[in-house]
């Protein structure tokens, strides 16, 4: 006797799928984290244009060029 196939669940239609998606995109952004941006760190030892375009890097990796 051949094993029975598991019964997949049924699609959930397109509308629905996309009220869900929705709702959940709206619970993650309740709170602080709706709020959060890339904290940027300014070298201002650098004098020239480029240079200074060059050192906006964000907060995170600023630590590691720190650390090199």
């Amino acid at each position: 006797m051949a094993p029975k196939a598991k019964k997949e669940a049924p699609a959930l239609p397109k509308a629905e799928a996309k009220a869900k998606a929705l709702k959940a995109k709206k619970a993650v952004l309740k709170g602080v984290h709706s709020h959060k941006k890339k904290k940027i760190t300014h070298l201002l030892a650098a004098q020239d244009p480029a240079a200074l375009e060059a050192a906006q890097i964000p907060e995170k990796e600023h630590a590691q060029e720190k650390q090199a």
